[in-house]
This record gives structure tokens, C-alpha cells and sequence, in this order.
């Protein structure tokens, strides 16, 4: 079975949490800028509408038939907000009616988004390049077939995303400082001591019991580690008595094998003595056997004579 470290998990946690932590803060951003376009989109959106109803006014166009070039001085002084590149008023047939520019007034914009924005009645917004610079320009239908443009830079959404860049970057820094913290704690408190123990029960498995584990944890671990001291104490009693019992065993076993050894001397001496008396015995029966023996013989040499003599007496 594979093992992996913990030192490897722990880090890899680690490294885990910064790349969500900052693909969070990446997504934030994004979508905080999206926001502030937007929402420099839809100003410059009222902005058009407050220019398309000023003119669309009869008050104005009262103003307009009598003073003559008001929507000039209208633009001219809206076009002074910071963000503003320029304000166009075009006509329909592509003719630049009034700009913030007196050299653009009258010439001819090629630009089919005039045509779709007095179609659909719908706002266009697109980047373009303006004095080397990209800025965003609002295409916006206006009064009697007239489309407003406004192009406005993003520098104010540059400068408050640098700031808000810097406001993440710092929470950012923040939680990396405190998850290296954490990191180094979980190292300190949980994993190191873990090492210490599992190299501790290594020891003990080689036979050395000489162990003793500091219990300074306030945790789980010291209890662990109080735990395993525990167990260390019981084991050395516990192999202590053995030995103790193994000495007396090896104590008993010699008393018993001298007593058996004496016991089996003295059979050894009982069947000796045994022996010599039945050899003895066998001996005397032996002499017994020939002396009876000797006695048939002369019995039966006696009977012989005997009839021997009876046999002469009878012939007489």
C-alpha cells in the first residue's frame, strides 16, 4: 500500500488554498472592473439621454431658433468631465452635425453602427482608439434620426482597479501570512510529534524499550504521547516479570532434573543389585539342577543293580 507524507499533504493543502485563494481574487477582480465599466457605461448612457431630451425640448429648440448653435455650447461643456474624449451628435446620413471638435463638424463618419443604432433604437458600445489611447465610445440613438456619440476613457476605472488590486493583493498576503502560520502550527503540533511517535514505535519494534516521550502537547497528542509512555512502562514490567518467571522456571527445571538424575542413579544401583542377586540365584539353581541330575542318575544305576540282583537271586 502507497504511504504518503505528511509534510506532502500538509504542503499540498497549502499550495492548494493559494491557487483557489487566488483564482477567487482573480475572478473578483475581473469582475469588480466589469462593474466599474459598467458602470462608467450606463453614466455616459444618462448622459446621452440628458442630451437627446434637452435638445428633443421646445423649450430648447426655442433657445436653439433664436440664440443658434446652443447644442454646440451643450457638448462643449459636457465634454469638459474628465473622462470625456469627445461628444458627437451625427445624423443619419453619416454627417457630423455637432462635435467637440469644430474640425470634425460636417464630415462623414463610415461607420455601420449608425445605421443599427437608429434601426434597433439600442445603444452600441465598442473600444476604439483614440489619440493612441483606447477609450470606449457609446453610439446612442438621439432626436430625429440622430445617434449621440460618446467617447470616454477608462483611465478613473484604471486607477480605482490599481487601488482595488492593491486592496486584494494586501487580503491576499493576509490569508497566504495566516495559512503559513497555520501551516507551521498543524507542522509543529500535530505533524512533527506524529514523526517523533511513529519513529518511537519503530524503536520499540527493534526491541529498544529506553524510550520516553515528552507530553508538553496540550492536545490530543500529548495524551497520545502520555498514552504511548504508558504503555512503554507496562511493557518493561511486563518483561521484567517475565524474565523474573523465567529465571525461577530455569531454577525449577535444574531441581527437577537433579532429582530425576538421582532417582534414575538410584534405579541404576537397584537394578544392579537386582541383577547380581537373580545371577546368583541362577547360579545356585544351576548347581541345584546338576546335583539333581547326578541324584537320577544314581537312582536309576541303583534300580539296575538292583534288578540285577534279583535276577541272580531268582537263578539260584
Amino acid at each position: 500500500m502507497r504511504k504518503y507524507s505528511l509534510y506532502a499533504i500538509v504542503l499540498g493543502v497549502f499550495v492548494v488554498s493559494i491557487l483557489i485563494i487566488g483564482f477567487l481574487i482573480n475572478l473578483l477582480v475581473i469582475s469588480h472592473k466589469q462593474d466599474l465599466i459598467q458602470s462608467a457605461i450606463n453614466e455616459k448612457i444618462k448622459m446621452a439621454e440628458t442630451i437627446r431630451e434637452t435638445i428633443a425640448s421646445p423649450s430648447w429648440l426655442y433657445r436653439m431658433s433664436v440664440l443658434g448653435d446652443l447644442d454646440k455650447g451643450l457638448i462643449i461643456g459636457l465634454s469638459r468631465f474628465e473622462d470625456i474624449n469627445f461628444i458627437r451628435i451625427v445624423k443619419a446620413s453619416r454627417e457630423i452635425y455637432q462635435s467637440t471638435f469644430e474640425k470634425e463638424i460636417g464630415t462623414i463618419i463610415d461607420d455601420p453602427d449608425i445605421a443599427r443604432t437608429i434601426e434597433s433604437g439600442m445603444p452600441v458600445v465598442k473600444d476604439q482608439v483614440f489619440n493612441n489611447e483606447n477609450i470606449k465610445v457609446l453610439i446612442y440613438p438621439g432626436y430625429e434620426n440622430q445617434t449621440i456619440w460618446i467617447g470616454f476613457s477608462l483611465r478613473g476605472v484604471q486607477i480605482l482597479m490599481k487601488e482595488v488590486l492593491l486592496r486584494y493583493l494586501f487580503i491576499a498576503c493576509s490569508i497566504f501570512i495566516l495559512l503559513g502560520f497555520a501551516m507551521i502550527i498543524i507542522l509543529r503540533n500535530i505533524v512533527d510529534p506524529i514523526k517523533k511517535i511513529t519513529r518511537s514505535c519503530e524503536d520499540v519494534k527493534r526491541g529498544n524499550l529506553d524510550i520516553e516521550l515528552g507530553t508538553g502537547w496540550k492536545t490530543e497528542i500529548g495524551e497520545l504521547a502520555e498514552t504511548f509512555n504508558e504503555m512503554i512502562k507496562d511493557i518493561k514490567e511486563s518483561r521484567s516479570k517475565l524474565e523474573e518467571a523465567k529465571d525461577v522456571l530455569e531454577i525449577r527445571v535444574r531441581a527437577r532434573t537433579q532429582e530425576l538424575q538421582d532417582l534414575a542413579n538410584s534405579l541404576e544401583g537397584q537394578v544392579k543389585e537386582r541383577t547380581n542377586d537373580l545371577r546368583e540365584k541362577i547360579k545356585q539353581l544351576e548347581v541345584f539342577n546338576h546335583l539333581a541330575i547326578d541324584r537320577e542318575l544314581k537312582m536309576a544305576k541303583l534300580k539296575e543293580e538292583i534288578k540285577e540282583l534279583e535276577k541272580e537271586l531268582e537263578k539260584k
